[in-house]
Order: C-alpha cells, then structure tokens, then sequence
C-alpha cells in the first residue's frame, strides 16, 4: 500500500494486529508491505480502541486458522449501521462459520468464501470489506445499499477496479 504516512494514529494498531496473525509487514518509506509467510493463525484481538477496523480485521480471520475472537466490539452497534450485526450476517451468508455474541465475534477460520447476495446497509466500512470479500469469494457477489464509499475513500472504487476487480453497477 503507497502513499501513506508512518506516524501514530489508532488505525495503524492493524500492522501489529495483523503481525500476530502471522502476516509479515513492513514499511519502505511511504510505503507498507505485506507478505503472507504461511498460514495466519487465529488469536484474540482487543477491538476497544479501534473499532473502525473490525470490519477488515473479520475478513483477515476468515483466512486464519482456528478461532480468531475480536472483542469489546458491542459498541459498534451503535455506528453508521448496526455494523457488527451486518458483518456477521453478510460473512455468514458467505459461508464463514461466525458469531457475534453482543460483545465479541467470533470466527472460525480459515474458510473458502463463496459468492452471495449481501447487505452493506449504506455502511461504508461495511461496504469495503464485502467488495474485497467478494474479490476473494467463489462465484458472484452482489451487495445492497452499496455507494457509501467516497465518506471515507474517494478513490477506493477506482483502487478496486485498477486492482482487476470487476464492479457493474445495477
């Protein structure tokens, strides 16, 4: 990922977070970089302090194996959306074996995405991560109230689509 500034900020807890899943990461100037280095590994996540990052942080636990437990997560309930209802009710729909029990989700990993009708509920974090659960998923994908994005990432559908993801819009 380029352009980026390596100075603190809450969202940046996903490199470390995403660390102990196992993935390798590092910055080159402005630029971070990934690389998976073998299987991510399922861990519990305290989601407290950085509630916008759930959404992509439940995508990254269908790819781990075991149970990955993102807790102190309730509160995003009360956001844009109630986000972690749509988050478990769209993932399961794509076959992930998921649970949000009021506090915490819950998902047990690592599971084969397949395509299915979703709802983003005009959430633009929610929206994101089914575009890349989509990309990622066997077979179509299609995602109600979607276009929320430009709130939070202007450029994020022509990232997409640069990407070779293909969008149509109906």
């Amino acid at each position: 990922v380029q352009g980026l500034v390596d100075e603190p900020q809450p969202d940046r807890e996903v490199v470390e977070m995403l660390r102990r899943m196992g993935l390798k990461i590092w910055w080159s100037g402005n630029t971070l970089i990934a690389e998976k280095n073998g299987p991510l590994k399922a861990c519990v996540i305290d989601c407290s302090g950085n509630p916008d990052l759930v959404p992509a942080l439940a995508l990254a636990a269908t790819a781990a194996e075991g149970e990955t437990i993102l807790s102190n997560v309730g509160r995003l309930e009360a956001k844009e959306s109630a986000r972690a209802t749509l988050i478990t009710r769209a993932l399961s729909k794509m076959g992930v074996k998921i649970l949000f029990n009021g506090n915490d989700i819950l998902v047990e990993g690592p599971c084969r995405l397949k395509g299915a009708t979703v709802d983003a509920g005009s959430d633009h974090r929610i929206e994101m991560m089914l575009i890349m659960a989509g990309a990622a998923a066997e077979g179509e994908t299609t995602i109600f109230n979607a276009g929320s994005v430009s709130k939070s990432n202007p450029g994020f559908y022509s990232w997409v689509l640069e990407a070779g993801v293909e969008l149509k819009w109906v």
